[in-house]
């Protein structure tokens, strides 16, 4: 994994991206629907937007298909969010 990632999911862990309060799963926002991160779980936004929680930028490939926007496949962006979550509480 490059260093871009590992800087982009250490400013959504550190809550650096802005978060804002999103409807419930499934209503509209704007633009966009309110969807289930893939990554962490969390309330986010489809179609392009950035999870403020993991830095996930959701663009709609399946799990095992490389994004440019994102420089990895979901599963291995999951599984390193997985692992910086945990150096990052363990550094607290």
């Amino acid at each position: 994994m490059c260093g871009v990632i590992y800087d982009i999911i250490f400013s959504a862990i550190r809550g650096e991206i802005e978060r804002i309060e999103l409807p419930e799963i499934g209503q509209c926002c704007g633009e966009h629907a309110v969807i289930l991160c893939p990554v962490c779980n969390n309330k986010a936004l489809d179609n392009h937007a950035i999870c403020a929680f993991c830095g996930w930028e959701h663009d709609g490939f399946p799990e095992d298909h490389y994004s440019a926007a994102n420089r990895a496949t979901l599963s291995d962006y999951r599984r390193e969010y997985s692992r910086l979550l945990g150096e990052e509480f363990r550094n607290v």
